[in-house]
Order: C-alpha cells, then structure tokens, then sequence
C-alpha cells in the first residue's frame, strides 16, 4: 500500500509542476532547427497537412503568388481551417478559403476585395515574425500558422511553406498576444458571409 501511495503523490506532484504559472522568461519556445526539412526548404508541417497541400496545391493551380494559413488540430476535433491566397501583380485576385472543422471537405470560398486585403496583409504578415510555443498541454487546440509564397525549383515557381509557427498553449499558464491575435482573426475570417 505503501508504494502505490508513494507512486500517486509522486504523480500528482508532477503534474502540479507542469501546471504551475511561469514567468515568460521560463517559457521555453520550441528550438526552430529541431524540425526535419525537406528540398526546397519546405519544413514538415505538424497540424493539418493535408490542409496545408491543399494550400500550396490552390496556389499552383491558380496562380496565386503567397499565402498565409491557420491550421488546427485537436485529437477528437478541430476548429476549422482558413486560408488567404493572393495574387501580388494583381492584387485583386485574392481568395479566401474555409475548410470545415472536423472534415476534409471546403466550407467555403469567397473573393477579398483589395480594401479588405491591405487591411488583412499586415496582420497576417505578423505569422513572419512568431516563433513556434509548444507548451505542456493534456488536452485542447494546436494551431500552426503558415506563410507560403512561389520559389524556384527546378527552374519553375513552386508554391512553397517557408514559415510555419507552432503553436500549444492551454491558455492558463502565459497569453503570447502575437499568436492570439491572428488566430482571433482567422476565427472571424471563418465565419460565413451572409
């Protein structure tokens, strides 16, 4: 009796470590270089990836020149997927796209007028600057946010994932505003037009 007593007190005091508050200076931020990459510099993706091809896929196919991507993933669920694809020479070629949560299937698509895009770009540009959070976590959402746009290989552009953020944060333990803001702004780009 004596052992399991000793063994359920170590657990809980364990789990009361990783639950406790840190200061933002113990908060260790996920180390960049530890993820694998393949050619062309495109690093794996951890959330979504079929979402994640499908962007990069849209991207080939209509010519759109970068992207910027919100992914999720949860175990049991997800939120939703939401995509931005844009056009730079001709800015008003820009496109939204919603994947539905919890299926591989497109909720929908509607155009961005050029206002709506120079106020959306510099907020999304915003994924540029992150770095990944990976924090311990039983249960809950895991976001990564995706900055694509065409690079050469083989001599042809290729629509290509050059920053991916991850991002696992129960919330409880330390708010990252950088994070929490674009993914606020997917949450209302994904919401239907009426």
């Amino acid at each position: 009796m004596g052992v399991l007593f000793e063994s359920i007190v170590g657990t809980l005091l364990a789990l009361a470590d990783q639950t406790t508050p840190k200061k933002a200076a113990d908060i260790k931020l996920a180390d960049q270089s530890a993820k694998p990459e393949r050619a062309g510099g495109d690093m794996e993706a951890r959330v979504a990836p079929y979402w994640q091809q499908v962007m990069t896929g849209r991207m080939d196919s209509g010519g759109f020149d970068e992207a910027w991507g919100v992914f999720s993933y949860g175990g049991w669920s997800d939120a939703g997927q939401m995509m931005l694809l844009h056009n730079i020479k001709n800015p008003e070629k820009a496109l939204l796209i919603v994947g539905k949560p919890n299926r591989q299937e497109i909720d929908f698509e509607r155009s961005i007028d050029l206002q709506e895009l120079k106020t959306l770009i510099p907020k999304l540009d915003g994924i540029k600057k992150l770095e990944d959070v990976d924090l311990p976590m039983f249960d809950g959402l895991v976001f990564e946010m995706a900055y694509a746009q065409r690079v050469a290989a083989s001599g042809k552009p290729k629509a290509t994932i050059v920053k991916r953020v991850y991002y696992k944060n129960p919330g409880t333990k330390q708010k990252f505003p950088g994070h929490d803001e674009i993914l606020e702004l997917a949450q209302k780009l994904k919401t239907k037009p009426l």
